[in-house]
C-alpha cells in the first residue's frame, strides 16, 4: 500500500465514522513536510488535473470566492 492509499483509506474513515475523524486529525498533524510531499507528488501523478487545486497559491494570485466564502453576498 502507498502513502496516497493510506491518507485516501484513512480519509474515508474519517468521513464515515467520529472516531475515525480524530485519529485522521492526529494522523495528518504528525506528517511531515516530506510526506505531504509525497502525497501531493502521488496525487498529481494518479490525477494531473484534479490536483493542481491542491497546489500552494502564489502570494500574488487572487483567491476565488467560493460559497463558504461569502460568493453571492
Amino acid at each position: 500500500m502507498t502513502g496516497y492509499d493510506d491518507f485516501i483509506e484513512r480519509l474515508e474513515a474519517a468521513l464515515e465514522h467520529e472516531d475515525g475523524r480524530e485519529e485522521f486529525i492526529d494522523y495528518l498533524q504528525n506528517l511531515t513536510r516530506q510526506e505531504r510531499t509525497e502525497l501531493l507528488d502521488e496525487a498529481e501523478q494518479r490525477d494531473p488535473e484534479g490536483s493542481a487545486s491542491l497546489e500552494p497559491r502564489k502570494a500574488n494570485s487572487p483567491e476565488p470566492r467560493g460559497i463558504l466564502e461569502g460568493e453571492g453576498d
